[in-house]
């Protein structure tokens, strides 16, 4: 089974090759240059495997334990290293963390904070364990079936068995099996499954075990959902009903806290959203605490998921490489959340069609169940030349304008998919109740002729 040692808490920490001093980990200060954090810790025995669990930092990172380099990180983004043969008795972890003159992380697009700004901890595990599942469900058409596939990934040596279980909301089963786990894919119907929606967000319970020569080796759960949301022309459908986005976006940055918001205020973040009628939240420009999905998933929001990307040329192939690692970690870390409804590869970028190409493949080869696109800037007329034949699945424009004129040109020259306004208003609605009235009142109209 596994047991999670929590390394969290008071390290020793210093700027450039200055003198160490205390600092509360994790933390969220602003940048610096280069810094670093280290801390000594005392290995819990009585476990076969030991695996190093960062969940983010800003904006890159060098990990070292016991002088072993493990790795450079990517912001935003959880990584895991084995060190099994590299742990002691006692043991001193190092992060030496870069916040500034980065190709790829830093961004104008908002204020840039340094830091782990996440949990580290070190999980240990017996010697056979799940490296991952995922969860896929297809609703048919007629909402009566779903089609579901587990892939449990495993590793084990002897007789290795796989439990799975799917149990509905008030703990009935409704799917049980006993298999062989070098059988990857497990595959099953689940007839009338309760649908998930802003309206009613209906979960269930998913677990997988696995059992070696016997004996309970390692278990996984996860809370999941079944729904159908998809394209109809320039609509999109969710559970078989015209369903339109109607949400604002939200940053993971509060007062001087920096990207060190907790879990209370997200949950209140994201039903003040709620309350305002809204059914989606954008999370921008890069990924959130994975606590965000839970509680979307709970509470019926639909979210987006983006790399970290602000007004970059997107023919940098620093950015380019960065961004598709960190779209790769982010899709694979909340693909089994059935808040998520599309996956946004970049944010007013100045495109290429092979970045899009790029960034739609790193999408779909991890995630088959889930809409694509970015967030655009560009001219309408080039991103009706390139977004269709780069595989994203509808259109997305930034009508920033005094007037509502924009909206209404996108909309009428954008036709073959739908169109999301993925941001609007901004500083040419502040302090000018006009405009924005108007630019809500073409939205309604345009929502309402949508059938046109």
């Amino acid at each position: 089974m596994r047991e999670q040692q929590l390394l969290n808490g008071i390290w020793d920490y210093r700027i450039g090759q200055g003198a160490y001093t205390k600092k509360q980990v994790p933390y969220s200060d602003l940048s610096v240059g280069i810094s670093e954090c280290k801390r000594i810790f005392k290995s819990i025995k009585g476990y076969s495997r030991a695996f190093l669990v960062l969940e983010g930092i800003t904006y890159q990172a060098i990990v070292n334990v016991n002088g072993h380099e493990l790795g450079t990180m990517y912001p935003y983004c959880q990584y895991r290293y084995e060190v099994t043969d590299i742990l002691k008795d006692e043991n001193e972890i190092s992060v030496v963390i870069k916040d500034t003159v980065l190709d790829f992380g830093p961004s104008a697009g908002w204020e840039n904070y340094s830091g782990i700004t996440r949990d580290v901890y070190i999980e240990y595990t017996d010697k056979s364990i799940i490296k991952d599942v995922i969860w896929e469900a297809f609703v048919n058409e007629a909402l009566d079936l779903a089609q579901c596939t587990v892939k449990a990934e495993t590793e084990y040596k002897g007789q290795g068995e796989i439990i799975v279980k799917l149990q509905d909301n008030n703990g009935e089963t409704v799917y049980e099996t006993l298999a062989e786990a070098k059988e990857k894919d497990y595959s099953f119907i689940v007839s009338n499954p309760a649908l998930w929606s802003p309206d009613k967000p209906t979960l269930y319970n998913l677990s997988v075990h696995l059992v070696v020569d016997g004996k309970l080796s390692d278990s996984k759960s996860y809370r999941v959902g079944f729904k159908r949301l998809e394209i109809f022309g320039r609509k999109f459908k969710l559970n078989g009903k015209i369903f339109f986005f109607h949400g604002v976006c939200r940053h993971e940055l509060y007062g001087d806290l920096g990207h060190m918001v907790s879990d209370e205020q997200i949950r209140k973040d994201l039903q003040i959203i709620k309350d305002l009628g809204c059914n989606y939240v954008r999370l921008v420009h890069y990924p959130h605490k994975k606590k965000t999905l839970e509680i979307a998933d709970e509470m019926g929001l639909f979210v987006s998921e983006e790399p970290g990307l602000w007004q970059a040329k997107m023919t940098d192939l620093n950015k380019v490489n960065g961004s598709i690692e960190v779209m790769r970690r982010t899709v694979i870390r909340d693909r089994n959340h059935v808040s998520v409804a599309f996956w946004l590869c970049f944010n007013e970028c100045q495109l290429t069609e092979e970045f899009l190409k790029a960034s739609v493949k790193v999408c779909r080869d991890n995630d088959r169940t889930r809409l694509i696109s970015g967030a655009n800037n560009m001219p309408k007329e080039y991103v009706k030349e390139v977004f269709p034949g780069s595989g994203v699945d509808f259109y997305t424009m930034h009508p920033y304008d005094s007037s509502s004129r924009l909206m209404r040109e996108y909309a009428a020259y954008l036709t073959d998919k739908p169109l999301i306004f993925t941001e609007w208003g901004g500083l040419c609605v502040t302090d000018r109740l006009d405009t924005l009235k108007e630019e809500i009142y073409a939205i309604v109209e345009m929502e309402k002729n949508s059938d046109d």
